[in-house]
């Protein structure tokens, strides 16, 4: 039996989470009373949020950061899916 692999790029050609991905970065920006650019972070998108975080010369709190963004992240995460009529 041969493996298969099937691999979507969703973002951007199925849905569109850049409005997610500010919302989640600047509430943890706001939340953690930290400086976080977002067109410095979509810069980097496409690497692993620790490689993004280090190109953006955040050295303090970067695992409470990402579990901060990932939180405000799954909170409109509905959103993106949601069909416009």
């Amino acid at each position: 039996m041969k493996n298969k692999l099937v691999i979507f790029d969703l973002d951007g050609v199925l849905i569109n989470s850049l409005s997610n991905m500010k919302f989640a970065l600047l509430s943890t920006q706001k939340k953690m009373n930290i400086k976080l650019n977002f067109n410095v972070y979509k810069k980097y998108l496409g690497l692993p949020f620790e490689s993004i975080m280090e190109k953006m010369k955040i050295k303090i709190d970067v695992d409470k950061i990402k579990k901060n963004y990932e939180y405000f992240s799954k909170k409109k995460i509905k959103k993106i899916f949601k069909k416009k009529k």
